[in-house]
């Protein structure tokens, strides 16, 4: 049992040391993944994006698949479970009509995806009141989820972006309320730098305000327009992430598909949702319609339309 002692921060644990060489053969030290090499078990993710190009629909694309073990954009779910979905920015009348617009297209709505009841959702958020923070986590006690999604930064505090000291706050007290899980901020992208000279940002440095925020995520997602309905992610990480940009379309009902680029820098056709499951898993295309709409949670409808479709002439 580890001895305690009186500092200036009160009683605490003594801190035990041991060389770097036995740290090395050190056993179960590793990343758990929900999905490989993109959302650890437990972590802390940004998405930044321009303001109505689509980074609410990714967030919430992201949300069906850990929900429902459904691909990713191309990348298998190993640990699916619920997601709470944080919603502060748009009204509860615009995003009940978005989520009706991709049940009505064919995509499956899971029953585990869970947001805030329109009544007792708060009009202007703020997760540093004390009364607001112990109300969310009462909801995640209730509800376990494995991923929640805050979305969008600006609307859960009343501090200033722009200074460090603030934003250390905000993220300390999400750090603190999610802790032991993995968490996803959707936060705006700056304001572009057109000076002469002045180069591109990067994911780490591309979000609206300080830099803290940046610094602080295990893993930024960019998402940046390349054309009407056409976009690129990129990923950077302190753990192992995708190396290069991720290609993407966006369908008539505003989620994405992954796509290769052409040499003219134009996306292909993109691969469906339902493509992209069967080369992740060939048998499912063996799988009566019932069984394959079960395991991707796509619609039997959708199921049937694609095979149809993909059968030769």
């Amino acid at each position: 049992m580890c001895a305690e002692y009186d500092t200036p921060f009160g009683c605490i644990s003594s801190v035990k040391s041991i060389s770097a060489t036995e740290f090395l053969r050190l056993d179960g030290l590793r990343t758990e993944y929900i999905i490989p090499n993109m959302l650890p078990e437990v972590g802390r993710l940004a998405l930044y994006g321009v303001a109505k190009k689509g980074k609410s629909f990714l967030a919430l694309q992201l949300a069906f698949a850990v929900c429902q073990g459904i691909p990713f954009l191309g990348h298998g779910v190993t640990k699916p479970g619920p997601v709470l979905y944080l919603q502060f920015d748009t009204p509860p009348e615009l995003w009940q009509a978005r989520l009706k617009k991709l049940h009505e297209a064919g995509v499956s709505i899971p029953d585990n995806l869970y947001v805030l009841h329109p009544s007792t959702q708060p009009r202007r958020a703020n997760l540093l009141d004390g009364g607001q923070a112990h109300a969310i986590h009462d909801i995640l006690m209730a509800r376990l989820p494995a991923l929640v999604i805050v979305d969008v930064l600006a609307s859960i505090h009343h501090l200033k972006e722009n200074e460090a000291d603030d934003m250390k706050q905000v993220i300390g007290r999400l750090n603190t309320l999610f802790q032991g899980r993995a968490y996803m901020i959707v936060h705006h992208t700056s304001k572009p730098n057109l000076q002469p000279g002045a180069g591109q940002h990067s994911p780490s440095s591309a979000g609206r305000g300080s830099s803290y925020l940046g610094g602080e995520m295990d893993a930024n997602w960019l998402l940046t327009s390349q054309g009407e309905g056409q976009g690129r992610l990129t990923i950077e990480a302190r753990f192992a992430a995708p190396d290069k940009p991720i290609h993407l379309i966006q369908s008539d009902c505003g989620l994405w598909l992954q796509t290769a680029a052409s040499k003219v820098g134009r996306p292909a056709k993109a691969r469906t949702a339902y493509q992209q499951a069967v080369e992740l898993d060939p048998n499912l295309a063996e799988l009566s319609t019932r069984e394959a709409a079960t395991q991707t949670g796509l619609s039997q409808s959708t199921i049937q339309r694609e095979r149809a479709e993909s059968k030769p002439p």
